[in-house]
């Protein structure tokens, strides 16, 4: 009578009548061909690459507000935050001068950006001090409520909108994420001009 198996069944069955035929069988079965293994693994590097690329273009930046400005410093720059606190005022000093806090037994000097910009605070907005510095180099500025994390990539960066000439000195870049336009500040320079101008 005719066998009704096709030929790689009868095959399959010859073989696996040998000693350890079985798990040669399933291990040619489980092989992929040279070719389909190293497209998979090319993939595979592909996005990992892919993924290592997306890690190090991320630009991470401690965002915070004042008035209707969005503003970026670099993570870590900001020693403290701290809640709104009394400000002792000094006699003939600007306007944009709130005076020094008492933090932790330490004098700060704090600075309201948004008198020296002309602008207003946000009504509202909880104020809060934002400090920058450590020990004696300390400085704060009254922000708009409590800062925030903000991740973004390179590919958000834009060109710098016009800005008030009070702040044009100040601010080397700009990002536009997620709809609203953040911008990059000198804080260190800002502090310093001010303080500068206090000394006078």
């Amino acid at each position: 009578m005719a066998s009704s198996m096709n030929p790689l069944e009868e095959l399959e069955l010859a073989v696996a009548a040998e000693p350890g035929a079985a798990s040669i069988v399933a291990t040619e079965r489980a092989l992929l061909a040279p070719s389909a293994a190293l497209t998979a693994r090319s993939q595979h590097r592909r996005t990992a690459d892919r993924s290592a690329r997306k890690v190090e273009s991320l630009i991470v930046r401690q965002a915070f507000r004042i008035g209707p400005l969005r503003l970026l410093a670099a993570f870590g720059d900001a020693s403290e935050l701290s809640e709104m606190v009394p400000c002792f005022r000094l006699p003939n000093t600007a306007s944009w001068f709130a005076g020094f806090a008492n933090l932790h037994g330490t004098l700060v000097p704090v600075f309201d950006m948004a008198i020296f910009m002309g602008i207003e605070h946000e009504p509202k907005a909880a104020p809060y001090l934002l400090v920058f510095g450590k020990d004696e180099s300390r400085a704060a500025l009254i922000v708009d409520g409590v800062p925030k994390r903000l991740r973004m990539t390179e590919s958000e960066r834009i060109d710098t909108p016009a800005l008030p000439d009070a702040l044009q000195d100040y601010v080397p870049l700009a990002f536009s994420h997620d709809g609203t336009v953040w911008l990059e500040f000198d804080h260190r320079r800002f502090i310093d001009v001010l303080a500068r101008q206090l000394a006078i």
